[in-house]
């Protein structure tokens, strides 16, 4: 979730730059609350994770990956290479390949333009779902790794069971990243 910051500072910053949005900028304004907001989350999350390179002058430069490997590397790493090729490849190419993407972060404000770097309530439900499989996956992982915490590993098993049902009574469908209780 922090790396998210660091993306979204990529953004602002690429309108700052660019031509293309000159007639844009001067309606930017250092003391904007959603500039104030960035800035501080950016500053907090580089202390913490150094997601960036930095030039001589110690400047933010050229954004890091969050892990240190590529997308497709750590889901082959986990065993989620078809999630990865379906889920997020299929729809990442898709949705960077036209300029409607970029309509969801940018937009125009009383003839200004906005970088949207704040908080969305845009299809919450879902990224709260998959938020849940990738932490229960975890939980998972550990508790295989972990003999002795038989109770945490049942109690995972029932909380997935419940988030899955949940899934299927809404959508009417099972979510492929379902884990059996017995995964």
């Amino acid at each position: 979730m922090d790396y998210e910051w660091a993306l979204r500072y990529e953004m602002n910053e690429i309108t700052k730059r660019e031509g293309v949005f000159t007639e844009y900028r001067a309606g930017l304004s250092p003391d904007d609350p959603m500039e104030q907001e960035l800035e501080a989350e950016v500053a907090r999350t580089e202390r913490e994770w150094q997601f960036y390179n930095r030039d001589r002058a110690g400047n933010l430069k050229d954004l890091r990956h969050w892990s240190g490997g590529s997308l497709h590397q750590m889901a082959k790493a986990v065993g989620w290479l078809s999630h990865y090729r379906t889920i997020y490849k299929l729809t990442s190419t898709r949705a960077h390949s036209t300029v409607k993407a970029s309509n969801d972060y940018l937009s125009l404000v009383n003839g200004r333009l906005r970088v949207r770097t704040g908080r969305s309530d845009n299809l919450v439900g879902n990224v709260l779902f998959s938020a849940n499989g990738y932490g229960l996956e975890v939980g998972r992982v550990w508790c295989t790794r972990m003999d002795s915490a038989h109770d945490l590993c049942e109690e995972r098993e029932r909380i997935n069971a419940t988030i899955v049902e949940a899934f299927e009574r809404r959508r009417g469908a099972r979510p492929e990243r379902a884990v059996s209780p017995t995964s």
